[in-house]
């Protein structure tokens, strides 16, 4: 008899392979067919969890954006600077995205994606907006702490770090040379100097 733990890591089994099978596939090769076989499963056990590609593309979505908002939060949790949160934030998000899974390509996939389904673009988009509030929670905390200067607005200052991490993996995409850590350390070290209270 198959019991909810069964089925929910059947559906962990499914949803990884997934993620390979687009990292090295990309969105049209990431088919059904190439999904169960990377997963080691007949294609009617996928479709028994997923009624389409979509949904398990949506679903994967979803996982992957709660792990790093997870990531988020437990840096969040502890005490210290801004300055330190936001480095730390862009380091691990490098070890995450940039390390031995390459899932910066499944999140390139995930963007490129969302011209072709809705329900994959709203799920990008709230899932962009929860991280974004996440971080403008921590702004907020430092602008009251009086770290931060008090004419910001936390939701530009929380956009303006994920966009610089976001341009950092797009640049890694075409370089992989490229020393992420050191440009996050330089860049993100300048902001922090045109955002800090005096």
């Amino acid at each position: 008899m198959t019991t909810h733990r069964d089925e929910e890591q059947r559906r962990e089994q499914i949803l990884a392979a997934t993620a390979r099978c687009v990292i090295r596939l990309g969105y049209h090769g990431a088919t059904i067919d190439a999904i169960a076989r990377e997963a080691g499963l007949s294609k009617g056990a996928v479709y028994w969890y997923f009624s389409d590609k979509e949904e398990v593309l949506v679903a994967l979505s979803s996982a992957v954006w709660a792990a790093n908002i997870a990531t988020m939060r437990s840096l969040l949790a502890r005490p210290g600077p801004f300055e330190s949160f936001a480095r730390e934030l862009g380091e691990r998000f490098i070890e995450i995205t940039m390390g031995k899974d390459d899932l910066y390509r499944l999140f390139f996939e995930f963007w490129a994606m969302g011209d072709m389904s809705k329900a994959l673009a709203r799920t990008l988009y709230q899932n962009q907006r929860l991280m974004e509030a996440v971080v403008a929670e921590r702004v907020q905390v430092a602008i009251d702490a009086g770290e931060l200067r008090a004419d910001l607005d936390p939701a530009t200052v929380a956009l303006s770090y994920i966009a610089l991490f976001n341009g950092l993996a797009v640049r890694h995409a075409f370089d992989s040379k490229v020393d992420a850590r050191r440009c996050w350390q330089q860049a993100s070290s300048s902001l922090y100097r045109g955002v800090a209270a005096e």
